[in-house]
């Protein structure tokens, strides 16, 4: 059996090859991987089969064929490894929730692999090695890591794309940073949850949406309020029956009024599923609001086909899907 020293990487995945292969081989980043001196990541270079290169015994090391071989690699990979599915479980997941929420070819890949950049350490000290990015090229560095368009890139990543405006993956166009930090996903958990297992909607959302306890009370103790009841519960049982968006209610008063409990008996007299978003994290750590609302809007999107309602639990704001 070969030894291997376990501090060496294991080698990558093909997919993820490539993609590192391609961020390699470009010309922003072969100048800075590949040096006179020799490469600026041994271990990248071990994983992609290039460590008999590194501190040759037998000979200088030789740039230009060291480059040569890199491109030779690429080429291959290109032809291997380009046309193969992601594995599983990442390729079902990804599919179900492009199928889901409805993303394009483009955003999928994308998203699948904003996902492996937060989970393989090798592509992201690949992507480490680009240095800090602006917003716009981050566009162009992925459109190179996946042979897409910029233009392509560009607009899956816009404000009024689909992975924005379901909160699945976003910019942080406040600075400039390496990779893995201006692609921000979801949640904590997203990314290994996506790799680890057949995800479902509830589990993707499970750190930040929580089904909601059962009602308490039902609607015939709210008799001092019966003639809003009388408005809201038509209105909000059309809504569902023709899957209308954007149908949101406010329930306003001092805490410990029931204004939870009141959306409670609503979801169960109108037999849909309620979930609540948290206001704390599992570690119980506030959520702020932008992170809410990227979940509300996740939530949306994923419960869109079922019965349910959304509750904003400390805003007090009760939210038809």
């Amino acid at each position: 059996m070969a030894y291997r020293h376990p501090r060496l990487p294991r080698k990558p995945e093909p997919h993820i090859a490539l993609w590192m292969l391609r961020l390699l081989a470009s010309p922003t980043g072969l100048p800075l991987f590949a040096t006179k001196g020799g490469f600026a990541s041994d271990r990248l270079a071990y994983a992609l089969d290039l460590d008999h290169w590194i501190d040759p015994e037998d000979r200088a090391f030789d740039l230009q064929a060291v480059r040569g071989e890199l491109y030779e690699l690429l080429a291959r990979a290109e032809r291997t490894a380009a046309h193969l599915p992601l594995p599983t479980p990442l390729h079902g997941n990804a599919e179900q929730l492009a199928a889901l929420v409805g993303l394009d070819a483009v955003q999928t890949h994308i998203l699948a692999f904003t996902v492996c950049l937060h989970c393989d350490p090798l592509l992201e000290e690949t992507s480490d090695l680009l240095g800090s990015l602006s917003s716009t090229q981050v566009a162009q560095t992925l459109a190179v890591a996946l042979g897409l368009a910029p233009a392509q890139v560009r607009q899956a990543l816009g404000g009024q794309g689909l992975l924005a405006r379901t909160g699945l993956l976003t910019i942080d166009s406040r600075h400039s940073g390496d990779l893995k930090s201006k692609l921000d996903l979801l949640s904590n958990n997203f990314a290994d949850q996506l790799l680890s297992s057949d995800a479902n909607p509830i589990e993707l959302l499970r750190d930040k949406i929580q089904p909601a306890p059962a009602a308490t009370l039902q609607l015939a103790d709210y008799a001092h309020i019966q003639p809003m009841l009388d408005i809201i519960r038509p209105w909000l049982r059309h809504a569902q029956e023709s899957r209308r968006r954007g149908v949101n209610l406010l329930c306003w008063g001092p805490p410990g009024t029931g204004k939870t409990e009141l959306a409670r008996s609503l979801a169960q007299d109108l037999g849909c599923a309620l979930f609540e978003v948290s206001s704390e994290d599992e570690d119980g750590d506030p959520i702020d609001g932008p992170q809410r609302l990227r979940a509300f809007r996740a939530a949306q999107s994923f419960f869109s086909q079922r019965r349910a309602l959304l509750v904003f639990d400390e805003a007090e704001d009760v939210f038809n899907d």
